[in-house]
């Protein structure tokens, strides 16, 4: 989807256990968890801090200056609705996104149809800081990379490769054991894998099917070290997503140029 005009990021991560927005926990059982978690985040006076990256152009930067705010611009999706078809629902898995963000921190503000998009966790790293040497994307255009401090209860953090499941409409599965459970319901009901992401292909049991698949999803949400389809917890990479950008949450910032050559690095 779009962080900004530079595209954004992709991947979810959660700071406390899901609960529906206007939940209030207790502070010391935010602090329980992040240090349970080794999650990297900071105490600010009595909040608990959130420590993101994001790469953004520019001009995302030079509105931040003017202005204290930003927020996602609809016109540079990379993902458009209109780029969905009967068999292809990346956009509808960022809408499906958008309603989990809704529930477990709550509306977005006025004016807000999309979130911005970070990193918390980066593959092999502690940290959601992105290498600037690999980055690819529009190497023509002068980008900023950001250290952001989100509060936690503005924040959800899911797993970046998980994500993918959601992308291609794909079942994501708690264990290999339940992804057999799934192929084999399929089977029994003479439900073929390329049917199920055709929504031009209707009936019960494919209606079902498609209802467990979106189910699934809600795995991809959490920190927690053992989940994750992937396993290892330090080849996982972890995403955030929150309703704006603010000029106060900016901890550091770097201007730099992506590399034409930055693909082969």
């Amino acid at each position: 989807m779009t962080g900004g005009r530079s595209g954004g990021m992709f991947a979810v991560l959660r700071l406390l256990p899901l609960r529906p927005a206007g939940h209030q926990t207790p502070i010391r059982e935010r602090g329980h968890f992040s240090r349970g978690l080794s999650w990297r985040a900071r105490w600010v006076g009595e909040w608990f801090q959130v420590v993101v990256w994001t790469v953004q152009d520019l001009a995302v930067w030079e509105e931040l200056e003017r202005s204290g705010r930003y927020v996602a611009d609809e016109r540079y999706l990379c993902m458009p609705e209109s780029e969905d078809g009967p068999c292809s629902h990346s956009h509808y898995a960022y809408l499906w996104m958008v309603e989990q963000m809704k529930r477990y921190i709550g509306p977005a503000p006025k004016g807000v149809k999309y979130p911005i998009w970070a990193w918390y966790k980066c593959y092999g790293s502690a940290t959601g800081k992105p290498d600037m040497r690999g980055y690819m994307r529009q190497f023509d255009t002068p980008q900023v990379r950001l250290e952001l401090n989100v509060p936690d209860w503005d924040v959800l953090i899911s797993d970046f490769d998980d994500w993918h499941f959601a992308l291609n409409y794909c079942y994501l599965p708690e264990d290999e054991g339940d992804a057999d459970s799934f192929d084999a319901w399929c089977a029994s009901h003479g439900l073929e894998f390329l049917k199920l992401q055709d929504w031009r292909i209707g009936g019960c049991d494919y209606q079902e099917a498609r209802h467990r698949i979106e189910r699934s999803w809600t795995r991809l949400l959490g920190v927690d070290r053992n989940a994750g389809f992937g396993g290892d917890w330090s080849k996982r990479t972890l995403q955030a997503t929150f309703w704006e950008l603010k000029r106060d949450q900016v901890l550091s910032h770097e201007l730099f140029m992506p590399r034409a050559d930055a693909t082969d690095r």
